[in-house]
């Protein structure tokens, strides 16, 4: 394997992620990496081995469908400098509730080299965090009955929003409704966020077949 240039991120197939962390001006770098799923089989688990300067950290697993990330950031300003690297995962398995995990956080220091080791399945350390969605304070109804009405109203909301879509798109120029079906995209997207997903949390009976087993 070529000798990795610092601040970059080498991946081969028979090795190692490697992360030499570097930050020589002030700037702000997020990396987001390694989300991926497993399908529901009787061996599904995903495993993720973090190591700092050939010294191992722990262990990331979750023995069931689900998603498991590492999570690098660097950030260097006048009133802050941050380097860190830590694991989240969050279990699907149950279909109506999602289970969010958290490994410690790792501190970094400028020439550090962190390895990340996708494994085969096995122990797993023990996450230094566990919520459960059905927890979140944000969570709405205390009434299964008004949330499913609230959720109706929402659905007929979506069906008005498509419908007045397709009268923009026959009136406006292509240029004016792609800017305006991005625009109702981000009211449905904060519909789902902020009204659909707290009730299914809250309510699993109300969690509609095609939204069971994913993020809620």
């Amino acid at each position: 394997m070529r000798r990795p240039v610092s601040g970059s991120i080498v991946l081969t197939t028979s090795g190692p992620l490697v992360l030499v962390p570097a930050c020589r001006s002030p700037t702000r770098i997020r990396y987001w990496w390694f989300p991926f799923r497993t399908h529901r089989t009787l061996e599904a688990q995903m495993r993720i081995g973090l190591t700092l300067n050939s010294v191992a950290q722990y262990v990331a697993s979750i023995p069931a469908p689900g998603y498991l990330s590492a999570h690098l950031n660097l950030s260097e300003h006048p009133e802050e400098t941050r380097r860190k690297i830590c694991i989240k995962g969050y279990d699907t398995s149950s279909g109506t509730e999602n289970v969010s995990l958290q490994w410690p956080t790792v501190e970094l220091a400028v020439g550090d080299v962190v390895e990340l080791h996708v494994l085969e399945a096995g122990e797993g350390s023990p996450p230094a965090s566990i919520r459960r969605s059905s927890q979140n304070p944000g969570n709405l109804f205390s009434s299964e009955e008004l949330a499913a009405e609230a959720i109706g109203i929402g659905l007929e909301f979506q069906g008005k929003i498509a419908e007045f879509l397709h009268k923009a798109q026959d009136v406006e120029s292509a240029e004016e409704a792609k800017k305006i079906r991005l625009a109702l995209g981000h009211i449905l997207a904060a519909l789902g966020e902020h009204l659909y997903s707290p009730i299914w949390r809250r309510h699993p009976a109300l969690v509609p077949p095609e939204m069971q087993g994913k993020l809620l």
